[in-house]
Parts: structure tokens; sequence; C-alpha cells
């Protein structure tokens, strides 16, 4: 099935079957999970936060809100980008994994699969209060957890050299 929301509503196109909407629909917005047209090759549309609400909560809101819908100590905007559901408590995104990889620190986390309008910012610190992005950190793997997210990590290129390093990463919208 072909799953197809926007701000007019959520529509679900059986597979095989054409889909007409029921009035005009503005493509700004549309969200495709998953799905194929016409038998064609699967596609994949970046899923808008706007989309993704309405999907996953049933109303429409804002990446800058800080709301936890669900109560389970991550926002909805962490839910989104690191791969949780904001109406159900027991689903909190998982958390990053920091480890050491030879001379060099390196850290897994969940996020979107692309396309994506989230940026997701890997950053080190030696003294948890001077943050740096690593820009050109280089990821080492991806693991697929869903068809909506995966499992990357990311290894930090500066050698620790007997020195405390942190790992964190940051999420913001495009």
């Amino acid at each position: 099935d072909l799953l197809i929301g926007s701000l007019e509503g959520i529509y679900r196109v059986p597979q095989g079957r054409e889909w007409t909407p029921p009035g005009p629909v503005a493509i700004k917005g549309i969200l495709v999970v998953e799905g194929s047209v016409a038998g064609t090759q699967p596609i994949q549309i970046e899923q808008t936060y706007s989309a993704w609400s309405i999907l996953h909560l049933g109303l429409l809101s804002t990446p800058q809100d800080a709301f936890d819908s669900d109560g389970d100590g991550a926002s909805d905007f962490a839910e989104f980008a690191f791969g949780g559901n904001p109406a159900r408590a027991d689903s909190r995104p998982p958390p990053a994994n920091a480890e050491v990889a030879g001379q060099n620190a390196a850290i897994s986390f969940a996020k979107q699969k692309d396309p994506s309008p989230v940026d997701y910012v890997v950053e080190r610190s030696r003294d948890l209060v001077e943050w740096t992005p690593l820009p050109d950190a280089p990821v080492v793997s991806i693991n697929p957890m869903d068809h909506e997210t995966e499992i990357i990590t990311v290894r930090d290129t500066e050698p620790i050299d007997g020195v405390p390093v942190f790992l964190r990463v940051r999420a913001v919208m495009k």
C-alpha cells in the first residue's frame, strides 16, 4: 500500500489501485512512508515534521515545540529526529552509544533515513563546557532499524591521546 499524508488528510492507496484526491491537495507537506507507484521501484520522499506529527499525534505541531506528548522525557522533535513514537511512553528513541575504537572515540545514534529534513551535528568536548562540531567525521557504519530510521556510527578523527573526550549529537531542522 501507498500511504500519502498531507495537511488535508492521510490517504491509504491499496496496491495496484489508482488514487484520485477528493479535491485539490497541496503537494507541500506530502509524506510517503513506503510504497511504489504503478509497479515501479519503491519511492521515498522527504518526510516533513508537520506530516509526521499528524500521522503520529493526530495534530499539527512544529519542531520548535519542546512538548513531550507521551511524558517519556523525550520531546516530540527528539522522537521525530531519533526514531521514537511520541504517542507511546514505552517507545523512546534509543540512546546514543559512545565507544573507543583504537585511538579514536566514536558515537552511534539513531537517525532518520535520508532524505531527511534534519541535520545531525556530532560534537566533541574535552571539558563538557566547550563543544566543537565534527563536520568531517567519517561515518563508519550504517545499520537499518526500520523503514524510517537507521543507526549510524561516526568516528572522531582526532586521537584521544590520554585526555578525556566526550561526544554528543544534536538534531536541528535544515
